[in-house]
């Protein structure tokens, strides 16, 4: 995945969710993780992912929401107020890779600087061990919108 976070973007930031909503074929142990890689220097300003530290997270089941074809499609999941307390950013410099866990929640931070912010994402799963093939979200249907394969 490339991702590209605009200057003032409003329609793509995403909320609180976690990538295991989306990529559940480790369900339930989530046995997976998530390689994110910055391709510009990440801070505050320019709106870099922000986390709660706490692991592990349990896995939250959440509905899922559709706000038009001009959005990202989410799965929003709510933070408590302690997790709120313990909310970090990830100021990581061109170069830095984070790997995290599949359930860690996490979201955009909003981009105020002029510059783009760039990043690579890719998830792992293993598949030795419990693999659940086609629980992953799909966009190939014949009314162009987003669903859940739930087979």
């Amino acid at each position: 995945m490339f991702r590209l976070d605009a200057p003032f973007d409003k329609r793509n930031v995403l909320d609180w969710h976690q990538d295991g909503a989306y990529y559940e074929q480790t369900y339930p142990s989530f046995n997976a993780a998530v390689c994110w890689i910055p391709v510009t220097n990440n801070s505050y300003k320019n709106g870099t992912v922000k986390y709660v530290p706490k692991f592990p997270n349990p896995f939250i089941k959440v509905k899922f929401k559709n706000r038009g074809n001009l959005y990202s499609k989410q799965l929003k999941c709510s933070i408590s107020k302690v997790e709120n307390k313990l909310i970090k950013n990830v100021l990581a410099p061109f170069g830095d890779i984070g790997i995290f866990h599949m359930n860690l929640k996490h979201k955009s931070g909003k981009n105020i600087s002029k510059k783009f912010r760039l990043t690579i994402g890719c998830r792992f799963h293993d598949t030795s061990k419990n693999f659940n093939v086609g629980k992953e979200m799909y966009y190939f249907n014949k009314s162009k919108n987003y669903y859940l394969n739930k087979n």
